[in-house]
């Protein structure tokens, strides 16, 4: 899968029109895209699951298939259009382009973006988003479609009285809100922000998603329960009766696990909101650190050493873990790889110590920093925190050393 910015030259569009502007990394994640490379169809299958997704059909678009209707339908695929319902392409043979509608609607800034696609390769398109299709110049794909309900074949061509319509409103400001998000709060100085007496404990749940949405599409984590209805809530739970944090520290010398939440996703999470349901009297906080901070701290030899360096981040391990406690396994664990030096793409911040209290919101960036649960409360007294994580941008190293 590529992403770039169409060049709008005139030309046959089934060519690349790749244009040299520069393609922010968060970009997908802005217009609430979800975007990635599944090879095999059981991850498609458990992601429809996961969505409540339940028809799908199978579609070729070439000469062959259709015969003398094919240019009028890539012609017609081609005209800027809109869907009432999220929809999911899967890319099963073949290869083609989608181009989706970036910037402020109306504006000179906005733009279309193509994503160049080929088997394997998998696109979830929010409903309300101004969207078009065409086969490259191979003239052949073959795609999955699949819809959350009965397949619905209306696609709204774009006009003043589509951009009007409901679907496209509420895409306008929600989803595509996220460009500005940055703006709601700074993360500067630190990375991580304390909100006292907060109502998230009270809120109905879609209404605390509702926030998370603001900064990205919320993440569905493979191994964590839910509240019903609402997987991308991730529960983190220790009972009264627990002897969990106990049993832990009989083998093992200290009680931190220093960690950056889901790092083997390809677009692992930004900013990340905890909001305690549940804890002990005393004890049952979490510790935050600066991974600007430490990078700033080592020698300039030693930066230089790690730069260009990759790491891989698995899910093979919780996933066997779950497994093994009776849990769940939503989707085949993945694997990925990231640069050990990342660039975040706004701030510079520092660390935050944050003491657990009910009525409390604590938000941080998942990019720049490590946390820890610490287990210093005694057995018999329950912890219980909800956790909404919006993903951001794949990881991409800085330009240069400065």
């Amino acid at each position: 899968m590529k992403i770039y910015y169409f060049d709008a030259l005139p030309g046959d569009q089934r060519e690349p029109h790749k244009s040299s502007d520069q393609v922010p990394e968060s970009l997908l994640s802005d217009l609430s895209i979800i975007a990635g490379h599944y090879p095999d169809v059981a991850s498609v299958d458990q992601i429809a699951k996961d969505r409540s997704y339940k028809n799908r059909d199978v579609i070729t678009v070439s000469p062959d298939a259709m015969g003398d209707i094919y240019e009028s339908k890539v012609k017609m695929f081609f005209d800027e259009h809109l869907h009432e319902d999220e929809e999911i392409r899967y890319i099963l043979d073949g290869s083609g382009f989608f181009d989706v509608r970036a910037g402020t609607p109306g504006t000179v800034e906005e733009r279309w973006v193509r994503i160049a696609m080929e088997a394997g390769d998998l696109i979830i398109l929010p409903a309300g988003i101004y969207h078009r299709f065409t086969t490259d110049t191979k003239n052949y794909i073959k795609a999955m479609r699949l819809f959350k309900d009965e397949p619905k074949w209306t696609a709204l061509n774009r006009s003043p009285e589509v951009d009007a319509n409901p679907f496209r409103q509420e895409y306008v400001h929600t989803a595509l809100k996220h460009p500005s998000a940055s703006g709601i709060f700074s993360f500067e100085p630190s990375p991580a922000i304390p909100f006292r007496n907060q109502d998230f404990a009270d809120l109905p749940i879609q209404q605390a998603l509702d926030f998370g949405s603001y900064f990205g599409r919320h993440h569905i984590h493979p191994t964590s329960g839910g509240p019903e209805g609402h997987p991308e809530v991730h529960l983190v739970h220790r009972s009264v009766d627990d002897t969990s944090a106990q049993d832990f520290l009989k083998e093992h010398s200290n009680s931190l696990t220093w960690h950056s939440d889901v790092t083997y996703e390809k677009q692992p999470p930004g900013t990340t909101s905890l909001y305690l349901l549940d804890g002990p009297l005393t004890g049952g906080d979490t510790l935050f650190a600066n991974l600007a901070q430490a990078y700033n701290r080592l020698s300039p030899e030693f930066r230089k050493r790690l730069h260009g360096l990759k790491a891989a981040h698995s899910a093979h391990e919780q996933a066997v873990g779950s497994l093994s406690r009776g849990g769940i396994v939503r989707r085949e664990p993945i694997t990925s790889v990231h640069p050990v030096v990342r660039e975040h793409p706004v701030t510079k911040e520092k660390a935050l110590f944050v003491n657990p209290q009910l009525k409390s919101l604590v938000d941080w960036d998942n990019r720049v920093t490590f946390h820890s649960a610490i287990l210093d409360w005694f057995d018999g007294h329950r912890r219980h925190l909800a956790r909404i994580t919006p993903q951001a941008e794949a990881p991409y190293e800085p330009a240069s050393l400065d």
